[in-house]
């Protein structure tokens, strides 16, 4: 018994995520495309040609990311114009950020769920 739990706790142990990365989702609800830009302090990345209705899900490594506190910004860019609108959202403690993000994108809104 006690080399059993001993196995099951080493699978459980590296079973576990121990990259430092949050799933994002993104839900273009536009008729044009669009690129999301997502910083938190000294990591940004941007996801770009989000086609119009389209919904993409990726990684964000915030790997070495600074342990400050910050808020999380993100920036939408209309692929055909260029134009951009910027918003913030959320909050983080000593550089540590949650586990999923779900942004959906229409018109001049962004809709942000930010969650364990």
């Amino acid at each position: 018994m006690k080399y059993f739990l001993s196995l099951l706790f080493s699978i459980i142990l590296f079973s576990c995520k121990m990259e430092k990365a949050t799933k994002v989702e993104i839900t273009n609800e536009n008729d044009f495309p669009i690129s999301v830009t997502i910083k938190t302090n000294n990591i940004s990345h941007t996801y770009q040609n989000i086609k119009a209705n389209e919904t993409i899900t990726e990684w964000y490594n915030w790997q070495g990311l600074d342990n400050n506190d910050g808020e999380w910004i993100f920036t939408v860019k209309n692929e055909n114009t260029n134009g951009q609108d910027q918003y913030k959202h959320g909050y983080f403690t000593q550089g540590s950020l949650y586990n999923y993000v779900t942004l959906i994108s229409k018109g001049d809104q962004l809709k942000v769920q930010i969650s364990e």
